[in-house]
């Protein structure tokens, strides 16, 4: 692999290098332009960074809907947030330089650094903004770019240069699909080993409709132009379960299928829980419990997983509308007046398996009337210390709470160890719907700049940028925590399965949770009816809701020329850019209260409330010296005035070619500070 890299680099080389020193050799006019990794325009200055150039045909004649795809498909570029994300997913479409995080890699939009792109984590841009149908070039800078950009640009910069100069109209149509013959026969037989769904033999899915419109034109004899542009995307989702590869999870390589613990029939465990609490087996030939239902009775798990392969996204379904314009107008001579405005609207569905207890039930009361015998005498009746007697029945609340007060006093006094099983509920809850994640995302852009020739020499560039950032999330179909807890704290009364919190009053709306019948073959392991009904889901399985926005304001200028300064022999002056940046950005995250508390079963605990704000101050400059022919020189230097103090950036580079195509480039880079990961910090330290 090595040495297929050095050749592909080498070839590489031999194939631009004609092209530059003939470009330097014919005395043609040159034109002089920005290109990311410097703001120098001196044609006799050579960037010494590492930059490589995507033409916006290539993406377009690639036929992908969607310019992600085509960049992750370049060794620099490490998959980052996509349509493809399901679990994790942040409803972005992000881009990773060098694998070091979307965060680290700054994102531009005709040379302006584009807005983060959610407020669900980090400051990433979301590429969902880009309209491709415009696209003229992607330049990808591989080398840390601190001191010309700041201190985001640690893995490098991703600048998506527009045709601004567009003219006249254009429609584009895409329409694209997966087909695949599913005909692994050793994949298809593991799968039939394990009683699984095997895939469909012959599958058509994940279609994209992509309607692109742009127009663009002079206004005013020439002195102004417009472009517009108009997206709509609509992608339809693919599930994992379509496909052979994907039809189980694969654990082993290919040999075999593994899956989760937690089952569609009700699983108990202890894991170590009787001995830790003190409790002694009547029977001592048993040594464990890993139970699940079968029929009315525990019987031994014996390794049975669920296979959380097939209802996972393999792509999730998306709407999204973008829209924008840009524009510019000569104003003077020395002074050209620009403004774009853009907006990105997207809705998108990420699902996941069935959510299930995973562990969050930690006891069971033995007067649970939904135990049967048998039940009850495996994890109540087989142990000594252990109080509550099976399925009394009572003729009213009020005896059904001093029943179990009493079974609180004779704990504390030590009469009894526990009137609950110390067990561990694992059950998928197969009668409900997969977990969903609906986000809902849109971004508002918006700037305003002037630029220009002061003389021959020198130019400038000043603009102010706006951006917000609307947010949401609805997650669906997981089990609230204490819903499943309270669903199971039943008793009976007047022959009625009651839930002890509807009798105390702590929640009248309780219904009991059956996590004790069904799982014979017939029932394809799902419980009984009792806990399949729609009532119960409405009641464990609740909606909870996230919020937020962010907004980011940037006022940014630079001023780049030829000093006239020159080293004696040199093919050329010294140039100069000096500039400064200032930005604030704010962000605020809001999860609602079962988010906050970790009121959700299949969601890997609390999230917290983020929100928090800052701003910087930045000054720069870089100079490109050329020494000779073929060898210049390349400095930067970038202070960032942060309210926690000061940093300093800066870099050296040379570029040289001798026989020898020679490329050299130092550089101290700095990750600025981030709001999801400064402020979250201080909110776990205060817990």
């Amino acid at each position: 692999m090595k040495n297929l890299s050095k050749l592909i680099l080498g070839l590489f080389f031999v194939a631009t290098l004609p092209t530059t020193l003939s470009a330097q050799a014919d005395g043609a006019d040159v034109e002089e332009v920005v290109v990311t990794g410097s703001r120098i325009t001196d044609p006799n200055i050579v960037s010494s960074s590492q930059i490589a150039v995507v033409d916006g045909q290539d993406i377009v004649d690639a036929g992908v809907t969607r310019v992600e795809d085509y960049l992750n498909d370049m060794p620099q570029i490490s998959p980052g947030q996509s349509i493809t994300n399901s679990n994790g997913a942040s409803g972005a479409a992000t881009v990773n330089l060098r694998n070091l995080g979307c965060g680290r890699t700054l994102v531009l939009l005709n040379g302006r650094r584009m807005p983060p792109g959610t407020t669900s984590g980090g400051n990433c841009a979301d590429l969902n903004t880009i309209p491709t149908l415009l696209l003229d070039r992607v330049e990808v800078l591989t080398g840390g770019a601190s001191s010309i950009y700041g201190s985001d640009a640690v893995a490098g910069v991703v600048n998506f240069i527009l045709d601004d100069e567009f003219e006249g109209f254009k429609a584009s149509y895409q329409y694209g699909f997966y087909n695949h013959e599913n005909d692994n026969s050793s994949l298809r037989a593991l799968v039939d080993s394990y009683n699984y769904e095997k895939a469909p033999s012959d599958v058509q899915t994940g279609d994209t409709n992509k309607v692109s419109l742009a127009f663009g034109g002079d206004i005013d004899g020439g002195k102004g132009h417009i472009t517009a542009f108009f997206e709509h995307t609509d992608t339809k989702p693919i599930l994992q379960g379509e496909f052979d590869i994907s039809a189980c999870a694969l654990s082993g390589g290919t040999s075999r299928c593994g899956g989760s613990s937690t089952i569609p029939p009700g699983r108990w465990a202890d894991f170590g829980g009787y001995g830790a609490a003190g409790f002694v087996n009547i029977d001592p030939s048993v040594t464990g419990v890993d139970l699940k239902v079968q029929g009315n009775d525990f019987v031994p798990r014996a390794g049975q997983t669920f296979n959380y392969n097939p209802t996972n996204f393999f792509q999730r379904p998306d709407d999204r509308i973008n829209a924008g314009f840009f524009g510019k107008y000569t104003l003077t001579d020395n002074a050209e007046l620009y403004m774009d405005a853009t907006f990105m609207k997207s809705e998108s569905n990420a699902q996941i398996a069935f959510s299930g207890t995973f562990g969050n039930i930690t006891s069971l009361p033995c007067y649970n009337p939904l135990l049967s015998a048998q039940q009850y005498a495996t994890i109540c009746g087989n142990w000594t210390g252990m109080g509550g007697d099976h399925a009394p029945d009572f003729a009213s609340n009020a005896a059904a709470l001093a029943y179990i007060s009493g079974l609180e006093i004779a704990k504390g006094n030590g009469d009894i160890i526990d009137y609950s099983a110390p067990l561990y509920s694992l059950k998928r809850n197969v009668e409900g719907n997969p977990r969903q994640s609906i986000f809902m995302i849109k971004q508002y852009n918006t700037t305003i700049g002037l630029r220009g020739d002061i003389n021959d020499d020198w130019s400038y560039d000043v603009y102010y940028q706006d951006s917000t950032v609307d947010y949401s999330n609805e997650y669906r179909n997981d089990l609230s925590v204490i819903a499943i807890n309270r669903g199971v704290d039943v008793i009976s009364v007047n022959g009625v399965p009651t839930c002890v919190s509807a009798i105390n009053g702590t929640d009248a709306s309780c219904i009991p949770y059956n996590l004790f019948q069904g799982g014979l073959p017939g029932d394809q392991g799902i419980q009984g009816v009792i806990d399949g009904g729609q009532a119960l889901q409405n009641y464990v399985a609740n909606a909870t809701y996230i919020h937020g926005d962010g907004k980011q304001k940037i006022f940014s200028g630079y001023l780049t020329g030829d000093t006239g300064w020159t080293i004696p022999g040199a093919p050329g002056s010294v140039s100069l850019v000096v500039g400064f940046e200032t930005k604030e950005l704010d962000a605020d995250f809001r999860p609602d209260l079962p988010s906050r508390t970790g009121d959700r079963s299949g969601s890997g605990g609390a999230t917290l409330p983020i929100a928090g704000e800052y701003d910087v101050d930045e000054y720069y400059f870089e100079m490109g010296i050329p020494v000779a022919d073929g060898l210049s020189v390349d400095l930067g230097y970038r202070t960032a005035e942060y309210f926690t103090g000061m940093i300093l950036i800066h870099k050296v580079g040379y570029w040289t070619i001798n026989e020898v195509f020679l490329l050299e480039h130092l550089s101290k880079q700095h990750k600025d500070m981030q709001i999801f990961l400064n402020y979250i910090q201080l909110l776990v330290m205060a817990c």
